[in-house]
């Protein structure tokens, strides 16, 4: 943040991207608005709960349709399984169906960035004690974005972990909404929870879903 402040290109960048998620859904793509009203699509209800799994198709799909990034693409797989075909088909100038016949280098063909999202249960009621190393390992992966997971009606973005604690940031917290860009830049850090928690993973529910740049 350091950096964007003292950068005006980087400062630019890094406001349009919060800039999409204010929450007026004629401006913010990934805004609270525009979720629940494409989620309506889905059986969805402006007080119901949004599950990572949800959630995670919605963004995909709202991503797809108004594409606010050039050069910016998401994936979601929503039963833990990541084809190979869908990325490069996204995010490389490769023809359709044809990715693995073709002689390509992918440095050559890559022509996006990609978000890959995915989702998946572990276990009905609880994640079995063999599934923890698994989930630590994941997030040690450098391309890991965050998992997105909690309690039962209580979303959290993880980050990291520290032996069996998972750390994460809490966002919710309420405060007066910004109309206008110059008002987001200087109430900007107040959208940054400043105090990582931790959580027993014993307590991690079984819905989870990640992301990989």
């Amino acid at each position: 943040l350091d950096l964007i402040s003292k950068n005006t290109e980087e400062r630019i960048r890094y406001l349009s991207i919060l800039w999409e998620f204010v929450d007026n859904v004629k401006e913010g793509v990934y805004s609270i608005g525009k979720v629940v009203e494409l989620g309506t699509k889905y059986g969805m209800k402006p007080k119901d709960w949004y599950g990572p799994s949800m959630i995670m198709r919605i963004l995909h799909k709202l991503n797809k349709k108004y594409h606010p990034f050039p050069g910016f693409q998401t994936a979601y797989f929503p039963e833990g399984i990541i084809y190979k075909s869908a990325i490069l088909e996204q995010a490389c100038n490769i023809e359709k169906g044809k990715w693995s016949t073709q002689e390509v280098n992918l440095a050559e063909a890559w022509t996006s960035a990609i978000l890959v999202m995915v989702s998946f249960r572990l276990g009905i009621n609880s994640i079995s004690p063999e599934q923890h190393p698994r989930i630590f390992r994941l997030l040690e992966l450098p391309a890991c974005t965050g998992m997105l997971g909690g309690q039962k009606k209580s979303a959290l973005y993880f980050l990291g972990y520290q032996k069996d604690k998972l750390i994460f940031l809490d966002p919710h917290v309420t405060q007066l909404a910004v109309t206008n860009p110059i008002g987001l830049w200087s109430e900007h850090l107040t959208y940054h929870f400043p105090t990582p928690l931790r959580l027993p993973i014993t307590k991690l529910d079984t819905s989870i879903g990640y992301g990989i740049d």
